[in-house]
C-alpha cells in the first residue's frame, strides 16, 4: 500500500536447560539459606572460627535459562527532489528474561533490572538511523536508546533498591564517495556526550561496560575501498 515501506515483526522463545553461567557471591549466599543444598552450599568456604574465607563462583551448568521478547524492524525508503531517505527503525521488548540457578531453587527474574548475574536487561531497546545520499554526497544520523533500569543493592547495599535512567546517544556521519570505489567519511559519535551511568554493582568500572558507551563524544575519519 505505501512503497517503499517494509515491516517485520519477531517474538522469540527461547528455553536452555543446564546453560553454563556463574552467579554472584550475593547470590551463593541467599540461595544457600534459602535452600540449604549442598551443591550451592559447598561454594562457600570457612575459616576455622566459621566466618568465611571466599565464595568461590565457578562456571556451572545452572538448571534453566529463559528468555521471551519482541523484535520490530521498519524501513522506509523515498525520494526527495535532491537525492534520496532512507529510514530504519529498530524496537526490541523484553516479555521475560529468568535464571533458575538449580532444580528447586527461586526462580530469578531480571527482566527490567542491572543485576550481578545477568548485567543490565533493559525491557526496552531501540535505534533510529536516516541515511541521505544524493549522487556521491552521504550524510547519516543515528539513534540508540536503552531504557532505564532498577538495580538491586547486591553485595555493597544489601536490600536497597535504586533507579539507573535511560540513555540516549547520537551519531553523525558525513561520507564522499567521488572516486571510483573509493569513500572518505568523517564522523562523530555520541554527540551530546553522554557519560555511562553509575552502576553501583559494576565491577571496577562502575557501569555496565557491555551496555553502555565508555567514551565522550569521539570524532572519527576513515579512508575506503571497495574492490
Amino acid at each position: 500500500a505505501l512503497p517503499g515501506l517494509g515491516l517485520r515483526l519477531d517474538y522469540y522463545a527461547i528455553d536452555i536447560e543446564e546453560a553454563i553461567a556463574s552467579l554472584s557471591a550475593d547470590t551463593v549466599l541467599q540461595q544457600c539459606l534459602d535452600s540449604g543444598d549442598a551443591a550451592v552450599c559447598g561454594q562457600i568456604e570457612r575459616n576455622a572460627d566459621g566466618s568465611i574465607a571466599q565464595i568461590r563462583s565457578p562456571l556451572r551448568n545452572i538448571a534453566a535459562d529463559t528468555a521471551r521478547g519482541l523484535d520490530l524492524e521498519a524501513r522506509y525508503a523515498h525520494g526527495l527532489s535532491q537525492g534520496r531517505l532512507r529510514h530504519r527503525l529498530l524496537l526490541s521488548h523484553l516479555l521475560r528474561r529468568e535464571v533458575q540457578a538449580f532444580a528447586g531453587a527461586p526462580v530469578l527474574a531480571a527482566e527490567g533490572q542491572f543485576a550481578p548475574d545477568f548485567g543490565s536487561i533493559p525491557r526496552w531497546k531501540g535505534a533510529y538511523s536516516v541515511d541521505w545520499q544524493a549522487g556521491a554526497l552521504g550524510l547519516n544520523y543515528a539513534l540508540q536508546w536503552i531504557d532505564g533500569l532498577r538495580e538491586s543493592g547486591g553485595e555493597l547495599f544489601p536490600g536497597s533498591t535504586r533507579r539507573i535512567g535511560s540513555r540516549v546517544y547520537h551519531d553523525l556521519s558525513l561520507r564522499w564517495e567521488a572516486l571510483q570505489g573509493w569513500s572518505l567519511e568523517a564522523s562523530i559519535r555520541n554527540l551530546s556526550d553522554r557519560d555511562p551511568p553509575l552502576v553501583i554493582n559494576g565491577d571496577d568500572a562502575n557501569t555496565d561496560v557491555a551496555s553502555y558507551r565508555l567514551l565522550g563524544r569521539s570524532y572519527g575519519l576513515s579512508l575506503g575501498w571497495n574492490f
